[in-house]
């Protein structure tokens, strides 16, 4: 009898490459309005972007308000003017074309949709996470997807995992598990909703002692789950 019947799976650095997402949708971005993109920049928004998106998950900031607020500082930092609402929309769109499929993904989820039910759930932007997934060719092995956005409560907020809970019939908490990569909204999030977790851990990373499991290739969460 295998472990668990429900699996949540984070997407961003789980299932899908966000990073080089982010690096071409930056780009693009930046060049459309005459801002010649630089490592440095990527390396400086890229620093500017997490401490927004913790700052999010701690419910110190909208998100809103967080996503132009990094092209704020950003641009404040070195000295250009440009409306950061119409920016933002601009790499919003650029982002939701741009869907790197992480090595083994589909691999992992066509196996674990024999026996398991699969769910999204993400706290990226609804426009760049329906945009990206669509064309993964992933969510063929999805019974739903919960943006934060459309729910109106983040990981790693309960509220939002008791509206996952409230929208899966016959949830038993006792036997779901969460895989993510991050440890401040998916293995929070999952404490705090009371399920087990499984740290995806590629880069061996410390932190993870209070992860049910912990992983470094997504091919290993099929001994956990099975």
């Amino acid at each position: 009898m295998k472990k668990y019947d429900v699996i949540l799976l984070d997407v961003d650095n789980t299932l899908l490459d966000f990073t080089k997402s982010m690096q071409a949708a930056l780009k693009e971005t930046l060049e459309k309005f005459g801002v010649i993109y630089t490592d440095k920049i990527y390396a400086r928004y890229n620093e500017i972007n997490d401490n927004g998106w913790l700052r999010f998950e701690r419910g110190e900031i909208e998100k809103g308000r967080m996503l132009i607020e990094r092209f704020e500082t950003l641009f404040a930092e070195i000295g250009l003017h440009i409306d950061c609402s119409t920016i933002n929309d601009e790499y919003l769109t650029a982002l939701s074309r741009y869907a790197f499929v992480l090595p083994g993904a589909k691999e992992l989820c066509e196996a674990l949709a024999l026996n398991h039910k699969l769910y999204i759930v993400t706290n990226g932007t609804k426009i760049a996470q329906n945009g990206r997934l669509a064309d993964s060719d992933l969510l063929q092995y999805m019974s739903g997807v919960f943006i934060s956005e459309e729910i109106g409560f983040q990981k790693p907020q309960k509220q939002f995992f008791d509206y996952v809970f409230n929208a899966i019939e016959n949830t038993n908490t006792e036997r779901m598990i969460i895989l993510g990569d991050s440890l401040s909204s998916d293995i929070q999030g999952g404490i705090n909703a009371g399920i087990a977790t499984c740290w995806y851990n590629p880069n061996g990373s410390n932190g993870g002692e209070k992860c049910d499991y912990v992983i470094k290739t997504l091919e290993e969460f099929l001994e956990v789950v099975k």
